[in-house]
């Protein structure tokens, strides 16, 4: 059993208690997250403890007893308790008041920051790794504070030692007067301070780097965050600093004394439980910059009868203003705080149909509950809500917004909305269809669960993600189409059942989606029912557009519509990118997302008119883009201080390098950082990172100055450490900076997944610490680390991307495991190590990495026996990146013959590209050629004077035989059902080419069989493939198509013979043909002449044991169905469909 451990009492504890309205104690997710248990282990339990035993020690994960002392045991079965998790004492933290530690524990985790009341602590003589001392616990070495004992009275200084306060750490020390904090200090934990109801002052030692303090209050070290107040300050009003942005979270919760909060000009932020139970905060007048307040922020404020909100509020989270004066005197129906639709007060008229005033940004958590659970107050949904009309513009809809509405039978999600959190529409049962906003990048888990009407969904291509749960127990869903080839699916259904045993996911439907995606994986590894829609770049329903016909004045083109225009092209060597305002008398108002760019390192400077409101990836590729400049006029984009924004500043889009230096700080308005935002910013030297943030793509390459990205704690969805940019878990490690200081760094243990490019160009690195727990090293990881010079690949790791390790020059030393399987082309390129090889064959485990052939001396090579992959280009001589996506093949000019073993799975592509010499090959049975990656893999095979096919291949891929000089005349066997695009582009030698499958299908117009290729004469003209040979091929097949549609010559094989299940030879495979069938069977049956001929018999035995009877018949029957019902685009022959 392995798992990540959370416990699972904690897990039925949360399911049967719910949702909470009396919050006291803020909810911290990082508490309760157990260590991530990897080894196997054992569960066992007794009265008092539950426990994970592991082969040599114990872990302590669940305290059940209800005693005041508690001890927490030495051994248990036999072995040494060691660690105590995270959530131990969680479920009885009001309880124990005496803890004892035994000398065998070596890791306590937050354990004790849930525990309330602790007023003594005893730790056993022998224990190494923690200390009681002056009333509190620490760390052995006093660098961090764990807990103060509650007794402790009067001043508490830290000692100098510390550098992290925990969470909780001094919580509910009610006689605690003063805390001095000193420079040592670097982080302070949530809630550190919460109900020490006598502090009345709060200092910071002045060279302290990370905090300050004023008046006796807690800030950062620029006074922008307020941290706490000291709840026992004898002040009846206090006025918030201008600089100040956020309060953070419970910063004046419990203010007794408090009647008056004035609040600076740039405050943004009123943080969760802020102002919770202030009962004499009386009347509070908000700033104009204040656009979030959280989660019971002003809850049980019981004298606030008046609170005045600005027009920018965006964001109001759950019970923000719940057991006030001023909600209680709302009169019942909605009601609005600033741009957000708050709340229902009381319950809505029978059959109501709502529409959302216009200006509407948000929908609030729980906004349309106002029925009352077994378990707290207005959580289920209002069962008279039938239609919700929601405007234009409108970002968000917060968790549990529509959560159980069973009525609502329709609601319109504009393609403004960006996010809707998990559980919103959990049990709409009416619900019959859904859209999916095109702003939407991934769906939350649960959104659309319990919509048991919900019959057919559609994924539309800007999905990157559905996660779990999303449709689970929707149990009417018959379809899920997904337009994303890449999109990935974290079992929508239900909750993962090798997860979580007891789940069970219902889907009996059918998922939709394209030849090779993720979605057809997912389905095939659980079971579902899949039907293809065919290869991406083919289908219609993904980009409708392209099916329009492109217009062009030589320098633009673009796509027409009935009331606007899309620009998809550009072709100009000026400077300077003046997108025009009109084209053909049309508003230009997008650059479409196949926008495709002639020459993008001329361009410097971008013109954005006034009717342009959708850019997509326009400025991904402008390398040396110096200047933006926006029309006076355009609603939809903002320049500020050489950064680009949307209007609201939402989205950052893309940041100007000439224009940004030093640090920057992103707004507090931003919550999408866009793919190539600071490319190349090569002056930004720290990049800080808001709470609003909730969506950072490929943003930050070639950002080689950077020292550190710091990130608000508050942030939801990302965090830092040292600098270093993670998701909020830490295991995803996103971005290291590449001048970080430090020459070495280990990646914490919780890391599972590192970004593409996560260390490139990192100068001073020279060792890094690799996770036990991680599983691949992807593409370009650690390129151009130069002084890298020594690194171990963890167990877990089976995938070593393209470029991962490329160029580091001083990399001597790398341990492989036997576990890699896969790696990609360059990994290893430009390092000591490759470099230090002997010529011949290089092996990383099972796979053949490389023939290293310095001196091309190598004619032939038998591969070793085992070996199961061979990675991408392993026999051209080198390869060299011409830019990230193009490589020039440096050709292998020697190598004559190759002998692949049984067994060998999988060829990288161009596996043989560039072997000029090589005409002696076979492919074993054992490849397969569905691998993804695996195409072009004898591009450039110059001598080679046949195709080289195993006797199971069925397909022909891209680029597998272009530019194979020595090709003339080939046949393309009748199994062979796809010839895919540039299969034989440029083959000089080529006279003709028999394809023996009538029905086979062939991509790519006249590039995919040609002799050469004639490029045009300027920018704007056309590339023209041209073949002087002929096409083979029977009469109305396929070829013969194929050689008319390309003006190519055809030569006719005749009449095809009769497919396998096609009888009656009508070129169709149906009902009639299953008739046919049993006539036959029925009269061979009474000694009767079946009446076939031979062909027919042939076609006729379709399951090929030598017999013609029901069984074929059923074969035939079962074929027509599925040709009948299936959506793909490229349909399985008979035979495909029978394997």
């Amino acid at each position: 059993m392995k798992k990540r451990l959370i416990s699972t009492v904690s897990a039925a504890i949360l399911a049967v208690t719910g949702v909470c309205n009396c919050a006291v104690i803020p909810f911290n997710a990082k508490a309760i997250t157990s260590f991530d248990f990897q080894e196997d282990y054992t569960r066992g339990e007794d009265d008092n403890w539950m426990w994970c035993r592991f082969e040599d020690h114990v872990a302590v994960i669940y305290y059940k007893g209800n005693r005041s002392t508690v001890a927490i045991p030495e051994t248990i079965e036999g072995l040494p308790v060691t660690i105590v998790t995270d959530e131990v004492f969680r479920w009885n933290h009001d309880i124990i008041k005496k803890l004892s530690i035994p000398a065998t524990v070596t890791d306590i985790g937050s354990s004790l920051s849930a525990v309330i009341g602790l007023s003594e602590v005893d730790i056993a003589e022998g224990n190494k790794n923690y200390i009681v001392e002056n009333n509190a616990v620490y760390t052995a070495d006093k660098s961090q504070l764990l807990k103060c004992l509650t007794y402790t009275e009067g001043e508490f200084n830290i000692p100098d030692t510390v550098k992290v306060v925990k969470d909780s750490a001094f919580m509910y020390c009610y006689d605690i007067t003063s805390i001095n904090i000193p420079s040592s200090v670097t982080e302070i934990g949530i809630n550190a301070m919460l109900g020490c109801n006598n502090l009345e002052s709060i200092s910071v030692d002045e060279k302290n780097k990370e905090y300050s303090s004023a008046d006796g209050v807690l800030f950062d070290i620029n006074k922008e965050i307020l941290y706490q107040y000291p709840v026992g300050n004898k002040r009846k009003s206090y006025s918030v600093p201008d600089s100040v942005t956020e309060i953070d979270t419970s910063a004046f919760q419990n203010c007794d004394n408090l009647e008056a909060v004035e609040f600076g000009k740039n405050v943004e932020c009123i943080d969760d439980l802020a102002f919770y139970d202030c009962d004499k905060l009386n009347n509070v007048v908000l700033c104009d910059s204040v656009d979030t307040i959280g989660y019971s922020a002003f809850s049980l404020c019981a004298n606030l009868f008046n609170i005045t909100f600005p027009d920018n509020v965006t964001t109001v989270m759950t019970d923000a203003l719940a057991d006030t004066p001023w909600f209680s005197s709302q009169p019942d129906g909605i009601i609005y705080i600033g741009k957000v639709l708050y709340k229902v007060k009381g319950r809505l008229p029978e059959n109501s149909v709502v529409t959302v005033k216009e200006g509407t940004v948000g929908i609030a958590d729980y906004a349309f509950c106002t029925e009352d659970s077994d378990y707290a107050k207005a959580v289920l949904g209002d069962k008279n809500l039938v239609v919700v009309k929601l405007p234009e513009g409108i970002k968000n809809i917060n968790q549990y917004a529509f959560h159980d509405c069973s009525n609502l039978k329709e609601i319109n999600l504009p393609d403004s909305i960006s996010q809707i959190a998990p559980n919103a529409f959990n049990g709409c049962s009416s619900l019959k269809e859904i859209h999916i906003p095109k702003s939407m990048t991934y769906i939350e888990w649960s959104v659309f669960s319990s919509c048991s009407s919900l019959e057919a969904v559609e994924i539309p291509a800007n999905i990157q993600s559905v996660q779990n749960n999303a449709f689970g127990d929707c149990t009417s869903l018959k379809s899920l189409t997904i337009y994303n080839k890449y999109c990935y699916l974290s079992d929508p259904f239900g909750f993962d059942e090798k997860e979580y045993p007891m789940s069970d996911t219902d889907f009996v439907g059918t998922i939709y989606g394209y030849d090779d995606s993720f979605s057809q994986s997912y389905a095939k590894e659980y079971g579902y029912k899949f039907v293809s829609l065919g290869k991406e770049e083919n289908n219609g329903n993904n980009y409708p557009d392209l099916e329009k016909a492109v217009k062009s004045d030589g320098k633009w083109e673009w796509l027409e519509f009935e009331d606007h225009a899309a620009i998809c092209g550009y072709n100009s060597e000026s400077e300077t990118m003046d997108i025009p305002d009109t084209l053909n008398g049309l508003p230009v108002t997008e650059i479409y997302s196949e926008f495709y760019l002639q020459k993008p390192s001329v361009v410097k400077s971008v013109n954005i008119p006034a009717n342009l409101a959708k850019i997509n990836g326009l400025f991904y590729s402008l390398d040396k883009l110096e200047d933006i400049s926006v029309d006076k006029d355009n609603n939809s984009f903002v320049l500020e201080n050489g950064v680009l924004y949307n209007a609201d500043k939402t989205d950052l889009i893309k940041c100007l390098k000439s224009k940004v230096k030093g640090e920057f700080s992103i707004p507090s308005t931003v919550v999408n950082i866009e793919s190539g935002a600071f490319e190349g910013c090569s002056e930004i030297t720290a990049i800080n990172i808001p709470a609003s943030v909730s969506y950072i793509s490929d943003s930050f390459n070639g950002c080689t100055s950077v020292e550190a990205v710091n990130v608000s704690k508050r942030n939801n969805s990302y965090s830092s450490a040292d600098g270093v940019l993670f998701d909020k878990i830490k295991d995803y490690l996103i971005f290291y900076p590449p001048k970080c200081p430090s020459s070495s760094f280990t990646i914490p243990e919780s890391v599972v997944w590192i970004a593409s490019k996560s260390f490139n160009n990192c100068d001073n690195l020279e060792s890094v610490k690799l996770p036990e727990n991680l599983m691949n090293i992807p593409y370009a990881a650690f390129m151009d680390c130069d002084k890298l010079d020594n690194v171990v690949i963890p167990k877990k790791v089976t995938e070593i991307e393209h470029s991962a390790f490329e160029n580091c020059s001083a990399l001597k030393n790398i341990e492989f495991t036997d576990n890699v399987s896969l790696i990609g082309f360059n990994a290893l390129a430009g390092t000591a190590w490759l470099k230090n090889q002997p010529d011949g064959p290089v092996y990383i485990g099972s796979v053949f990495y490389k023939l290293k052939d310095d001196d091309s001396k190598i004619t032939e090579i038998t591969i070793k026996d085992g070996t199961e992959y061979i990675s991408p280009y392993a026999f051209c001589k080198s390869t060299v990146h011409d830019t990230e996506y193009s490589v020039t093949i440096i050709d292998n000019t020697s190598l004559k013959s190759v002998i692949l073993p049984d067994g060998v799975k999988y060829l990288g592509g161009s596996a043989f590209s560039g072997c000029t010499a090589l005409t002696d090959i076979s492919l074993p049975d054992s490849i397969d050629r569905s691998f993804a990656s695996s195409e072009g893999i004898f591009s450039g095979c110059a001598s080679l004077k046949d195709i080289v096919l195993s006797s199971n291949s069925t397909k022909i891929y891209s680029s597998d035989y272009s530019n194979c000089a020595s090709l003339k005349d080939i046949v393309i066997p009748e199994r062979v059902t796809a010839i895919y695009s540039w299969a034989f582009e440029e083959c000089a030698s080529l006279e003709s080419v028999t394809i023996l499958n009538p029905d086979c299908v062939i991509y790519g117009e006249g590039f995919t069989i040609c002799n050469s290729i004639t490029e045009p004469d300027d920018i704007n003209g056309d590339y023209i493939p041209n073949y002087s040979g002929t096409i083979c091929g029977y009469d109305n097949s396929t070829a013969e198509k194929y050689a008319k549609d390309c003006g190519y010559k055809f030569k006719s094989l005749g009449k095809a013979p009769n497919r396998l299940g096609d009888i009656n030879d009508d070129e169709k495979i149906n009902a009639v043909d299953a008739s046919e069938v049993l006539s036959y069977y029925a009269r061979i049956s009474t000694n009767k002449d079946g009446g076939f001929t031979d062909e027919q018999k042939k076609a006729a035995d379709v399951n090929k044991d030598g017999l013609i009877n029901a069984v074929d018949a059923s074969c035939i029957l079962s074929y027509y169905a599925y040709t009948s019902t299936t959506k793909d685009t490229l349909k399985k022959t008979l035979e495909e469909f029978l394997k």
